[in-house]
């Protein structure tokens, strides 16, 4: 397969040799920013401060607990900080406590007509890990080589922070809103949103609320654009996410003493070593769905090359697309080679009954599948019993049950008013000089948009945080300590800096409300 990739790749090179002369010049390549229209952040120092006092909460979830709070005066402690730290809660807001750690809080509009915005965010955090990893303490939220440090500086409390930051500069500068948003903040994101998120979005279906548009968190700004595609600046804003499917095969067979093995015979641990090798041997096909190919047209503005420009821009155009799905499932970056398949792993295994002088006669294996938009959520399961059955299991040797599923979201349309309207804020807000990419993307984690598409199904919803990320930040936790991944810089020459984040949000609140104003420099 790799062989005929490359070949197909040689045969592309060798077509768009020939069409050269016709191929986009960078000369046509609009990279231009227009005039800002975002408020400026006034008392800097004091933004900071108030954002990393929001890290010092030591707000884990956790599914075990009934709240899915490891420590529930933690929440209500950070709920009480929020209310003193961001005045305007209490004085321009309409504010509900929901399963009492979870937030709304409803900013109204002038026009009742107008269907409200939706902005989500959550106040919990995993786990720390071992604490000696960390550079500084994890809850500590210091100030220290131009970076905020801990849990929750990416993820993702401070989108809390830009939100709140943003409507107190908003309504400072006299912005009133004709469309009505609501700022929602779950308080067990980590764990699934069931008791935070999904309370939120029921309480808002019960009230009548249809949201014109839901925000939550995915995407970054990419600093130094994406690697072996375009070094231009770009902010990757997911339009769709993938499904969950969590699978568990049991394999059965006659257990024994270590003694006695039974010569020439499979057991239940040789039966589950061919199912994985066949599992390896055999992963879910290479397949390439909307939002994908957009993604790649859009980025082919900044392809230095002009072969590669013209290969991205004809993304969605068949044998493009096709070659497209193939170059980028043979990508070492398992991140981006996640992009055009259903992905599965294997996340556990068990056997029993334990004992090093003991056979099993149990095996339980779990498979975790994230699908892709469109792809029914049963295939999964039809697939992990055909590899049991080309792994010669007798059909009763062997179970496969559903422990979980989430179905993938709708594709928000790219080309639509919705995800024009981020874009334009980002344009307006963002200036750095090489100019920027807005590009839509699919997002391979789940978020709590999942929790409110049961609620509001075919909702446009756009996933970004207005956060830097470059080549090296986000190779992965593998490759840097993690408390180095978890720092927001609140300082810089560059409108990379933190407190342009808090502009940034400003910027995609005011579109997204439909009503924008010039605000003072």
């Amino acid at each position: 397969m790799k062989a005929i990739t490359w070949i197909a790749v040689s045969i592309l090179a060798a077509a768009c040799a020939l069409l050269y002369p016709a191929l986009v010049k960078p000369s046509q390549i609009n990279l231009a920013i227009p005039e800002q229209i975002h408020c400026s952040v006034d008392d800097k120092d004091a933004a900071v401060e108030r954002f990393a006092g929001l890290l010092r909460f030591k707000t884990v979830s956790s599914p075990d607990n009934t709240s899915h709070l490891r420590d529930e005066s933690a929440a209500e402690n950070l709920q009480k900080y929020l209310r003193k730290s961001y005045a305007i809660i209490d004085s321009k807001l309409d504010r509900t406590q929901v399963a009492r750690y979870s937030l709304l809080l409803k900013w109204p509009g002038s026009d009742a007509s107008l269907r409200p915005a939706v902005f989500i965010s959550h106040t919990d955090v995993v786990d720390v890990g071992d604490e000696s990893a960390w550079s500084h303490p994890p809850f500590s939220g210091a100030n220290a080589d131009g970076y905020i440090w801990g849990r929750g500086a990416q993820d993702v409390k401070v989108t809390v922070a830009q939100m709140l930051e943003a409507v107190t500069l908003l309504s400072k500068e006299g912005f009133k809103p004709r469309r009505t948003a609501y700022l929602a903040f779950g308080h067990d994101e980590e764990v699934g949103g069931a008791l935070g998120a999904r309370a939120i979005a029921k309480l808002l279906h019960s009230q009548g609320v249809v949201p014109e548009v839901i925000l939550d968190e995915g995407g970054v700004l990419l600093t130094d654009g994406i690697k072996g595609v375009t070094d231009v600046p770009c902010a990757v804003v997911a339009v769709a996410e993938k499904g969950y499917v969590s699978l568990e095969l049991t394999i059965t067979g006659r257990g024994g003493h270590s003694s006695m093995p039974s010569v020439g015979k499979p057991n239940v641990l040789t039966q589950l070593a061919k199912v994985l090798h066949m599992f390896h041997a055999n992963p879910p096909p290479i397949k390439v769905v909307d939002p994908v190919p957009q993604t790649f047209t859009a980025l082919s503005a900044g392809a230095r090359n002009p072969l590669l420009r013209w290969f991205l821009s004809h993304a969605t155009q068949q044998p493009w697309n096709w070659l497209l799905g193939r170059v980028l499932a043979a990508s070492p970056s398992a991140e981006v080679a996640a992009l055009v398949r259903t992905t599965a792993a294997v996340t556990d295994v068990k056997t029993g009954p334990p004992g090093d002088n003991v056979l099993p006669d149990t095996a339980i294996v779990t498979f975790n599948f994230r699908t892709l938009p469109g792809q029914d959520p049963g295939w999964p399961a039809k697939y992990l019993r055909r590899l049991c059955i080309w792994a010669r299991l007798e059909p009763s040797a062997f179970t496969v049950r559903e422990k979980g599923r989430d179905a993938a979201s709708d594709v928000t349309d790219v080309l639509g008013p919705h995800f024009e309207a981020v874009k334009a804020a980002l344009l307006e807000t963002l200036t750095p000089a090489e100019g920027l990419i807005v590009a839509p993307n699919l997002l391979s984690g789940r978020t709590d948009s999942g929790n409110y598409e049961q609620y509001f199904p075919s909702t446009p919803t756009l996933r970004f945080t207005p956060l830097p990320a470059s080549h090296a930040a986000s190779a992965g936790i593998g490759d840097w300590p993690q408390a180095k991944l978890e720092g927001a810089r609140p300082q810089s020459n560059r409108s990379w800096k933190m407190l342009a984040q808090f502009e940034v949000a400003s910027g995609i609140i005011v579109t997204a409300l439909q009503q924008r104003k010039d605000c003072a420099p």
